[in-house]
């Protein structure tokens, strides 16, 4: 037994820790704010339950939808095969099944045209999944989608119908946007850019909507000229509808890269072949000064752009100047504001505006003749140009210029009536030596058939002319001849001293 004593009890550290803690939860549980419940007659809560119920059934039944929709896309699903090339893949492409997918999501989400349209774009991608260059090189101006199906394009486009305007600007705008994307990580994209195309084709307007956003989009991904071209190209497409169109993409979307090594050929060659496949009664809508603007733009000496397309910027620049003077109303003014400004200096793009002018609107005549005298050196520059140039010389049958120009320009009418003769006698010169050549050909012919008779008439004439030598012979000497003729060959004596004798 120990002799020491213990303490039994807690130390006074621990009883104040105690006390403290009991003190403090104390005060929490009367500083604690009471729950106010509200007190009704059920109603709200039998209502809850039945929203709860109705909740959970939509959500049962929708997952039960998207479950078997995932499991008839893993049916109907394209099968992953790489393509040499585009027709190759559309000889093993099915329509059908392609309905048939789209009918899926037209089920699961009813009313949600962008999610069709997404729909048809994702399946056409992994349906022809083929490597093309980023703007069809050497295949004609509608490729890919001339080879295009027309069950196909029906489908498509009784989609895009049935979008609506709005909806197909919007999916227009997110089809660009994942090119880029998908470009950028090697993924197919062909689906994509006969949506894109045929949506250009048949709503060329939707391609000049949105520049500013289009002009962002474009210069992110400048450096990477195969995302940067294919992006100009699907921009492009509704030019070969809407030539205005065209030229406003050109303008907006191109011209700033115009001089950029892999941009240039593609840029100008565009502009050149929308204007040259413009469709019949084409027009443009274009105030003076665009059509001067353009005009610079394109006349501009650009030393970058290979010799080979630099000419096909002023090419196109008379193209544009015929078709604006054809498509406006207000002709007059434009050969008004043109001939005040026109110099020697001037590039012949605005002499041959102003000449169709001249062709379009008679009255355009009448404001040269009145301005003249006080614009005697554009007066000069034009008169010069209409004399020098082909285009020019169509314009000297004009009566109503001929009769103005013979009393500013005395000679006009020499110098018309000498085209005039020099025209008719190059006609005739052209006939004569067509006929010439016809006679000499028939010469030849006929002096290498008649040679050989030649010859042998030759010899009939001799032999004739032998005989009748002898006959009248026989005929003076009275049947002498035959002792003659033998002493003439045994003697060899010339035959005139038998006739002296």
């Amino acid at each position: 037994m120990s002799l020491q004593w213990e303490v039994v009890g807690k130390s006074k550290k621990s009883q104040a820790k105690s006390k403290n803690a009991q003190l403090k939860e104390f005060h929490e549980e009367t500083t604690k704010t009471p729950v106010v419940r509200k007190i009704n007659d059920g109603q709200n809560n039998r209502k809850d339950n039945k929203e709860n119920r109705k909740v959970t059934q939509e959500s049962a039944k929708k997952a039960q939808t998207v479950k078997v929709a995932g499991n008839v896309e893993k049916e109907k699903k394209p099968v992953k095969k790489k393509f040499k090339n585009l027709e190759a893949a559309l000889q093993e492409f099915s329509v059908d099944d392609l309905k048939f997918h789209l009918d899926v999501f037209k089920t699961n989400f009813k009313n949600s045209h962008i999610v069709w349209l997404k729909a048809i774009l994702s399946y056409l991608n992994e349906a022809l999944n083929v490597d093309v260059d980023a703007v069809f090189v050497c295949k004609p101006i509608l490729y890919p989608a001339n080879v295009i199906p027309e069950s196909l394009k029906k489908l498509i486009h009784a989609e895009l119908e049935s979008a609506g305007p709005s909806n197909v600007q919007y999916f227009f705008d997110q089809s660009l946007t994942s090119l880029a994307v998908d470009l950028n990580k090697n993924l197919p994209v062909v689906g994509t850019k006969i949506i894109l195309q045929l949506i250009a084709l048949r709503y060329p307007v939707v391609c000049q909507s949105n520049f500013a956003k289009n002009a962002v989009l474009h210069n992110s991904y400048l450096n990477q000229s195969s995302i940067g071209l294919s992006l100009l190209w699907a921009l492009g497409q509704g030019g070969f509808r809407d030539v205005q169109v065209g030229i406003n993409v050109w303008q907006n979307m191109m011209v700033p890269v115009i001089e950029m090594k892999n941009y240039s050929k593609y840029v100008v060659d565009y502009i050149f072949r929308i204007l040259q496949k413009a469709p019949e009664n084409s027009s443009l809508k274009l105030t003076l000064q665009e059509y001067l603007n353009l005009m610079d733009t394109l006349m501009k000496p650009r030393n970058a752009i290979p010799s080979t397309y630099r000419n096909l910027l002023p090419e196109s620049a008379f193209m544009i100047s015929k078709l604006y003077v054809e498509s406006t109303k207000n002709v007059s003014n434009i050969f008004l504001t043109l001939f005040k400004n026109l110099s020697s200096e001037s590039p012949s793009v605005y002499h041959f505006t102003l000449v169709q002018c001249l062709k379009t609107e008679p009255n355009c005549v009448k404001l040269w003749e009145l301005n003249h005298k006080k614009l005697h050196q554009q007066h000069t520059a034009l008169l010069n140009y209409i004399r020098e140039s082909k285009q020019g010389n169509t314009m000297k049958g004009n009566k109503a210029l001929n009769d103005f120009l013979r009393t500013v320009a005395p000679n006009w009418a020499r110098e018309d009536e000498n085209s005039a003769k020099n025209r008719h006698q190059g006609q005739n010169k052209a006939k004569q030596n067509t006929q010439e050549k016809t006679t000499s050909k028939r010469v030849d012919k006929s002096s290498k058939s008649s040679s050989f008779c030649l010859w042998i008439l030759g010899i009939f004439v001799t032999l004739g002319a032998i005989g009748g030598i002898i006959g009248y012979d026989v005929h003076v000497h009275g049947g002498q001849f035959e002792g003659e003729m033998l002493s003439i060959l045994v003697l060899d004596t010339p035959l005139h001293s038998y006739a002296n004798n």
